[in-house]
Formats: C-alpha cells, sequence, structure tokens
C-alpha cells in the first residue's frame, strides 16, 4: 500500500499489499469481499458495515485504510473524487452477476437470454462496460 501521499486514501485490489498488521479494511457485511476478507485475511483488521456508503465514507473519514468491494462500485465512487483514492487494477477475487427467472417465466428468460447475445453482438455492452466499469 502507498504511504508516500497522505492526502490519497486506499481503495484496494490487491491483497499482498494490505495483509499487514496496523491496516484497517472497509467492507459491507455479508458480501463476497467480506466473505473473501474474512478467509483470507490474517493480519489486518476487519471493519465491518452495514452499507458499501459507510464503508467508502470509512475511508473518506480516515476509519479505516482500504476498501474492499465490488470493482463497479469502487470505480463510480472514485469518478466522484477524481484523484483522492488510488485504485489497483489486480482483482483479489471474480464475482460473477446472473440473473433469476421463475420457471413458470421461461418466455421472458428467452427473451432477456436473446436480448444479452444481440446487446453483445452489436457491441453495445462493450461500450457500457467500458463508461461505467473501467
Amino acid at each position: 500500500m502507498k504511504k508516500d501521499n497522505p492526502k490519497i486514501r486506499v481503495i484496494s485490489n490487491n491483497e499482498k499489499d494490505f495483509d499487514l498488521k496496523g491496516i484497517k479494511l472497509s467492507m459491507q457485511m455479508g458480501t463476497v469481499s467480506d466473505f473473501w476478507a474474512t478467509k483470507h485475511i490474517k493480519n489486518a483488521t476487519l471493519v465491518k458495515y452495514t452499507t458499501n456508503s459507510d464503508s467508502f465514507s470509512a475511508i473518506a473519514m480516515g476509519l479505516a485504510d482500504v476498501f474492499l468491494a465490488e470493482k463497479s462500485y469502487i470505480v463510480s465512487m472514485n469518478r466522484m473524487s477524481p484523484g483522492k483514492y488510488h485504485i489497483f487494477e489486480e482483482t483479489l477475487y471474480k464475482e460473477l452477476t446472473g440473473a433469476a427467472f421463475r420457471k413458470t417465466d421461461d418466455s421472458l428468460r428467452l427473451e432477456f437470454n436473446n436480448f444479452l447475445k444481440q446487446w453483445k453482438e452489436e457491441g453495445n455492452y462493450q461500450k457500457v462496460y467500458d463508461k461505467y466499469f473501467k
């Protein structure tokens, strides 16, 4: 973790840089970040909040050093305060998202899957991804 600029609070996705004694990691309780950190972080202190907003605010207020969350949330929060946070590019874990449908909604599931296929084929998925998640 970079300590050379005290004005930059760190949002991180690089375990080896922050699993150190004296480092406080904030995260939302009950999330993949929480489950991952509880299993893998051995030296740093885990500080768990009920919302991602509270977890993010903890680093802004100096109550934590690192914020663990899903990448799209980290990127969107960082856009609100450009240059104030550092985001590590390396990811800790893969968080997959899916959609669930009632078994009786087969037509809706097929329509949704067709939409996703077309969206990707037309390049619109990549445009949205690049805009909001990079």
